[in-house]
């Protein structure tokens, strides 16, 4: 490489470095744009796609030229994407020279005759962990142009691409570390203690409105209809303030867990079998498809817990009109994790909402603390896993958990 090849590539990495100490999130589009146009003009590539992994599924995040690439579509192939994650686990490029009658490129045989690509260079990225996967298209075949000093300046060209999209992601995760800490410094010591009173007077509001309840059941006094319905009322209230008063008290406390070895499917064959059994959502079809590599392998977490998050999910979904839930297990051992995904036919989230649904105080409900999805991402979290949501065609809940 000469001098000046040498020198885009460092400032490229240098701006990798950098991210993660000036970016805010709000600038990463326009970081992301930068930094494929940078790997485009160094690569003497015609085009360029940047595939990120987000819970183990492949995006595309970024494109040159900006137009010809479907920003933030997943990659929907299935054989497409069991070859670039092949790329990816393997961290090693792949050549092809000619993508037209290679079969490992069938599923993007559209873009090739379209765009009249001649090679395609694969090169994986990756940092701490698996980061995605960086492709350089070419529209005339030059087989020298892949000499030994052009493969090791691509390698150390992912190597700067790789460490900017890995500081971002630090960045990301610091930023929201710190968002949350701000949400919980809101909840003091006094307004726990208020929290506190406010459940005591509660329990003994609610105790009375029952033990009357059940003595006006037993008369025939005429009056006795409207003081029930009055009762009734009662009852339903403080059961709604006694909801908001324990998530607030749950949200402020660190979870304690418990966990021990469990068959990951079995328990969510009990969970899914209670929901049906319970009869509180008779409108809903729940499916599932678990992954059988799990039923030989047995993964550490709370059962309690773990069933209060997939309960409280499942209730979100009602709320959200579904007629159909889909449950499915996927298991990763090369990354050690386990993923319980929890799709719906329901009303889509608010793009607006979707970077803040599990951050605390956030909701769309008129009755709502916004502390539901808080909670399940504390606990989730405890257990050493992450929680994400996407919504496409679906809405899909992903947790993932250590294996």
């Amino acid at each position: 490489m000469n001098t000046s090849e040498w020198k885009e590539i460092k400032e490229l990495f240098d701006f990798g470095l950098d991210l993660v100490h000036t970016a805010s999130s709000k600038k990463f589009d326009k970081i992301s744009k930068i930094i494929v146009e940078s790997a485009a003009k160094i690569a003497q590539a015609d085009r360029v796609c940047l595939m990120l992994l987000r819970q183990n599924s492949l995006y595309v995040e970024e494109g040159f030229p900006l137009k010809e690439h479907g920003i933030g579509e997943k990659i929907m192939s299935d054989t497409g994407e069991k070859f670039l994650k092949g790329v990816i686990d393997s961290r090693t490029m792949v050549y092809i020279p000619h993508p037209k009658t290679d079969i490992r490129t069938n599923y993007m045989k559209g873009i090739i005759e379209f765009y009249c690509v001649a090679s395609i260079l694969f090169v994986p990225l990756y940092e701490e962990e698996d980061i995605g996967l960086i492709t350089f298209d070419f529209q005339i075949e030059n087989s020298q142009r892949f000499n030994k000093d052009y493969l090791v300046k691509m390698r150390f060209l992912a190597n700067a691409v790789a460490k900017a999209f890995w500081s971002r992601r630090v960045h990301c995760k610091n930023e929201e570390k710190m968002k949350r800490n701000e949400k919980m410094c809101a909840l003091d010591e006094n307004s726990l203690r208020v929290a506190h009173s406010i459940r005591t007077n509660l329990a003994v509001i609610g105790g009375n409105a029952r033990r009357l309840n059940k003595i006006l059941e037993k008369t025939n006094k005429t009056s006795a209809d409207e003081i029930k319905e009055i009762t009734k009322n009662i009852i339903e209230n403080v059961y709604k303030m006694e909801k908001i008063v324990g998530d607030v008290l749950t949200f402020s406390k660190i979870p304690k867990i418990n966990p021990h070895l469990h068959n990951l499917n079995d328990f969510l064959k009990r969970a899914i079998a209670d929901f049906i059994f319970s009869g509180a959502y008779p409108d809903i079809k729940f499916n599932q498809s678990l992954d059988k590599k799990l039923n030989d392998l047995k993964v550490n977490f709370d059962v309690n817990l773990l069933d209060a998050c997939v309960a409280d999910i499942v209730r979100n979904v009602y709320e959200a009109k579904a007629k159909k839930i889909w449950f499915r297990t996927k298991t990763n051992i090369r990354h050690g994790i386990v993923s319980i995904f929890i799709a719906n036919d329901g009303e889509g989230i608010d793009k607006t909402m979707m970077k803040e649904i599990f951050s605390p105080f956030m909701t769309t409900k008129p009755d709502g603390t916004g502390l539901g999805l808080a909670n399940v991402k504390n606990i989730i979290v405890a257990h050493g896993g992450d929680i994400s949501v996407a919504c496409n065609n679906k809405t899909e809940f992903n947790i993932e958990l250590p294996l």
